[in-house]
């Protein structure tokens, strides 16, 4: 898991008995994923590996090559939420072109870790910044083919709808803008 964030897919790893290797880049997040780790370590249950290292994505260090059987993560989204101060971090004072450059380090880096054959999920959305629209998942299929992966397939997932879209309806009409009610889960092999 190239993008640990707040440790869920640790988690999940965990209940299902599953051997976990991740990284994250921010202090904050990591500090908080590490408590995370030492605490499911204490819990009863099958002992499975769980690796959380502190580094850069785009180089993966400390995980074997040829590793991994299956990666789910979400990537950051640019720079349009805050993933933790380092200057390191994919999408800061960075152009869209330079962060989809390092998504694509980081693509690169993640096929070395992987199996023949294995599959990887990235979890992503298009968004707008500033009013312009980001077609990110696009964008992310094109840098894994890019990266030496292959299409596998394309799952949209349906996110709640009602709540704050129906709040903000009017003003998506007259912006002519569909309120976000799915995510694509893309799946390379």
């Amino acid at each position: 898991d190239p993008f640990m964030g707040q440790g869920v897919q640790l988690q999940v790893a965990r209940l299902l008995g599953l051997h976990y290797r991740g990284m994250d880049l921010s202090a904050d997040f990591f500090a908080y994923i590490e408590a995370v780790r030492d605490r499911l370590l204490k819990e009863p249950g099958e002992q499975t590996e769980m690796l959380a290292l502190h580094g850069d994505s785009r180089f993966l260090e400390g995980i074997p090559d040829g590793e991994g059987d299956f990666c789910f993560t979400s990537p950051p989204y640019w720079d349009i939420e805050w993933y933790g101060g380092e200057r390191e971090q994919l999408g800061t004072g960075q152009t869209y072109g330079d962060f989809i450059a390092g998504m694509e380090e980081v693509a690169v880096s993640l096929r070395r870790k992987m199996k023949p054959g294995a599959y990887a999920v990235i979890n992503v959305n298009d968004f707008r910044r500033s009013g312009v629209f980001v077609p990110y998942h696009a964008d992310t299929i094109a840098l894994f083919l890019r990266a030496g992966w292959t299409m596998h397939d394309t799952w949209i997932v349906e996110g709640l709808i009602g709540g704050l879209p129906k709040v903000f309806a009017v003003k998506n009409n007259l912006l002519r803008i569909a309120p976000k009610v799915h995510e694509y889960a893309l799946v390379f092999r």
